[in-house]
């Protein structure tokens, strides 16, 4: 399973810099990488965290991610970030 996190941009920006971290998983799904990481200048880039299922189940996926959102006119680039929880459903 690869759990897909798509950032987008405001209008007038990109985003520069950008990382999705897994904070917490449901047993049954194991992380193979914990941490996802993006450079560039996509308005809409998106950062991939595989997971491995182990048995069947229902449970929370935790992410937080972090992004530095630029200007389109380089007047300013802050940053943010929001954690993110998603419910897996493995099947029987």
């Amino acid at each position: 399973m690869v759990c897909v996190v798509q950032l987008e941009a405001t209008l007038g920006a990109h985003v520069t810099w950008a990382e999705a971290t897994i904070v917490s998983a449901p047993p049954f799904a194991r992380p193979v990488r914990l941490r996802s990481t993006y450079e560039g200048s996509k308005t809409d880039p998106r950062l991939l965290l595989p997971l491995v299922l182990s048995g069947t189940g229902n449970g929370e996926l935790a992410v937080l991610t972090r992004a530095v959102v630029c200007a389109d006119d380089g007047t300013s680039c802050p940053k943010a970030s929001k954690l993110l929880h998603a419910t897996l459903h493995a099947p029987r």
